[in-house]
C-alpha cells in the first residue's frame, strides 16, 4: 500500500468528466504511448543493467525509457567522496541524445528505441585509469565525442523526465542547478520536465536549528545542500516538480543503549542522524523526505531499497504503478485525454482519491509525520 503526500494535488472538487484547461495537463491515453521519455538514473555502485526489467515494465506501461549507461566499474573512481563527475558526465550524455533523438534521428549516438543503452564510445583501460587518477576531469572516453549541444528551449515532447534511484537523485540536483561543479555547470533544468527519486538519501549536515555534523566522505552532500539549493542553486524546485519516494519496510533497531546497531540502523544514523525511524532498509523516510521544494511525497510500505535486498522493491512491476501514477500527476497533472477536435482542452478519465483513501506523509521540518487525509 502506499501513501501519498501532496503539496500540489489537483482540486478535490474536480470530478470525472469535467473538462480542465491548459498547457499542464498531460493526454495519457491507455492505448497509445504517453509522450513524454524517462531517463533512469542508477543508484550508487549499481550497474545499469539492474534496471533493464524497470526499464521494460514501464514501456510496457507507455512510458518510452532509458538507463543512463553506468556500470560498476564506473562508480571506482568516486568512492571516497571524491568527485562524481564521470557520472554526471554520463547522465548529460543520456540527455542529450534523449532530446535530441527526434532531430538527429539517424546518426549512431540518437536513442531511437527504449531500454539499456550502449555509450557513444568504447570504454578503455586507458579511460579508467584516467578517472582514476582525477575524476574531476569528469568521463574520460567522453573527450572526442561530438554530441550535439542541448536546445535552449526544447518542446515539452523533447524534454525528458528523470528517474533517479538512491544516489542518482542527489547528483540530479547538482545536473539540475547553475552551481560548478569541478568546474562544469550543467544548469540542465530547460530539458527536463520532472525529477522522481527513488529512495534517495537527501543528506542534510545542517539541522533546522542551525546544528552541524560532521560526516565522512561529505564533500559531496556539503556541496548540495549549500550549492544546488534555493536560489544559490537557480531556483531550479520551482520550475521542476520532484516527487520524492521512500520505501518503509525496515526499523533501525540497537540495544545495550545503543552499544549495539544494526546495518540497519547505522545506515539510517548515516543518512539523517536518527536510525531507529523506519525506510527501505538503506534510506529512512525522513531522508527520502528531506528535500525542500518536492511537490509530493510517496510512502510505499512493505518496498526495499534495491532488487538484491530480496523482497519487493521500487522497480517491482506491482510496485511501479503506486509510485508512476502520483508522480505523472504531480508533473504533468491529473490523468486526461484531449477532447477530439478541441486544443489544448481535457478531461478527466480515472476517478481522482477520495478523502480517507490514502494515507499521507507530511515533510515538517526536521521529521516525518505520518497523517491520514
Amino acid at each position: 500500500m502506499g501513501g501519498v503526500g501532496d503539496g500540489n494535488a489537483a482540486p478535490s472538487s474536480l470530478q470525472p468528466e469535467q473538462q480542465v484547461v491548459g498547457e499542464n495537463h498531460y493526454a495519457r491515453p491507455e492505448v497509445t504511448k504517453w509522450r513524454h521519455k524517462a531517463v533512469i538514473i542508477p543508484g550508487f555502485a549499481t550497474d545499469a543493467r539492474v534496471f533493464e526489467k524497470l526499464c521494460h515494465r514501464l514501456e510496457r506501461r507507455g512510458v518510452a525509457s532509458v538507463v543512463v549507461p553506468i556500470r560498476w566499474y564506473h562508480w571506482l573512481p568516486t568512492l571516497g567522496g571524491r568527485s562524481v563527475r564521470p557520472i554526471l558526465d554520463r547522465i548529460h550524455e543520456t540527455v542529450i541524445r534523449c532530446v535530441c533523438a527526434q532531430e538527429h534521428k539517424d546518426m549512431p549516438y540518437a536513442f531511437n528505441e527504449p531500454g539499456l543503452q550502449s555509450e557513444v564510445a568504447p570504454y578503455t583501460a586507458e579511460d579508467f585509469w584516467a578517472e582514476m587518477g582525477d575524476p574531476k576531469r569528469g568521463a574520460h572516453h567522453m573527450g572526442p565525442i561530438d554530441l550535439p549541444v542541448l536546445p535552449s528551449k526544447p518542446s515539452v515532447d523533447e524534454r525528458v523526465v528523470l528517474i533517479a534511484h538512491s544516489a542518482g537523485g542527489w547528483m540530479s540536483r547538482i545536473y539540475l542547478s547553475e552551481a560548478c561543479y569541478d568546474g562544469r555547470i550543467y544548469n540542465a533544468s530547460h530539458a527536463v520536465n520532472g525529477l522522481v527519486t527513488l529512495g534517495t538519501p537527501h543528506v542534510r549536515l545542517t539541522d533546522d536549528k542551525g546544528r552541524h555534523r560532521e560526516l565522512p566522505f561529505s564533500r559531496n552532500f556539503k556541496f548540495v545542500e549549500e550549492r544546488c539549493t534555493g536560489e544559490k542553486g537557480g531556483d531550479w524546485e520551482k520550475i521542476i516538480p520532484t516527487v520524492c519516494i521512500g520505501g518503509s519496510a525496515l526499523e533501525g533497531r540497537s540495544t545495550f543503549g545503543g552499544m549495539f546497531k544494526d546495518l540497519v540502523y547505522q545506515s539510517y544514523e548515516l543518512c539523517c542522524g536518527d536510525g531507529s525511524g523506519t525506510g527501505d532498509g538503506i534510506t529512512p523516510l525522513k531522508s527520502a523526505f528531506d528535500m525542500a521544494g518536492a511537490k509530493r511525497y510517496v510512502e510505499l510500505e512493505g518496498v526495499l531499497h534495491a532488487a538484491r535486498m530480496g523482497g519487493k522493491w521500487y522497480g517491482s512491476d506491482d510496485v511501479i504503478d503506486s509510485w508512476l501514477e502520483p508522480s505523472l500527476d504531480t508533473i504533468f497533472g491529473p490523468p486526461v485525454e484531449e477532447v477530439e477536435g478541441t486544443r489544448n482542452v481535457f478531461k478527466t478519465t480515472t476517478e481522482l482519491p477520495q478523502k480517507g483513501s490514502s494515507r499521507t506523509v507530511v515533510h515538517d521540518g526536521d521529521r516525518v509525520q505520518n497523517d491520514v487525509t
